[in-house]
């Protein structure tokens, strides 16, 4: 059985490519781009959908929806991401899809995320559109089979300190080089 995982990102591919599941079968990985012809350099990516030119319209976004078993969604909070995933995209998703969000809360229409969970098999949010989560959020009355909502830390883990170190360190090393930073942002995008 192939299970298919989609990565809901502007210019991230999923890095770690295929992992085998408990049933042997294969998942398929893939996201979304600003410029879709931009060649996937990880080599990691089954399908990378979006425009060759333009914005990604509604169209590029249900293609990747209607066809992936989880969604994760990694975007930046921008003007451009706001509500990128609301009642459209939600109807888009098969029934019993998993959605799963680590980016920016601004990306998620919270109120169409919990209009659409019924028929999810469920999600994972660990960012939200205001932080802390208000305590008159409706995503605090979703049963918990549906619903798991962490505090902004999925990216803690054992090695947390000792890799973000290993990034700063890196970058220093580039200044003083006069190397590009591993790690730009980029002001005009907001990220």
């Amino acid at each position: 059985m192939r299970r298919v995982m989609k990565l809901c990102a502007l210019e991230l591919l999923q890095r770690k490519g295929a992992h085998k599941l408990d049933d042997g079968g294969r998942l398929g990985s893939g996201g979304h781009r600003r410029n879709a012809s931009k060649p996937d350099e990880t080599g990691l990516a089954d399908l990378v959908l979006g425009p060759y030119e333009g914005p990604i319209l509604p169209a590029h976004k249900r293609a990747l929806l209607e066809q992936s078993d989880v969604v994760v969604c990694t975007l930046p909070g921008t003007e451009e991401t706001r509500h990128f995933l609301s009642s459209a995209e939600f109807d888009a998703m098969k029934g019993g899809a998993t959605f799963v969000s680590v980016g920016r809360g601004i990306a998620v229409d919270e109120s169409a995320l919990v209009a659409a969970l019924p028929r999810l098999g469920g999600a994972a949010l660990d960012v939200f559109e205001t932080e802390p989560l208000p305590a008159d959020s409706p995503l605090w009355e979703q049963p918990d089979s549906k619903l798991l909502l962490t505090a902004h830390n999925a990216d803690y883990t054992a090695d947390y300190f000792r890799l973000g170190w290993r990034v700063w360190r890196d970058n220093l090393e580039r200044v003083g080089r006069g190397e590009p930073l591993a790690t730009p942002v980029d002001v005009g995008m907001g990220y």
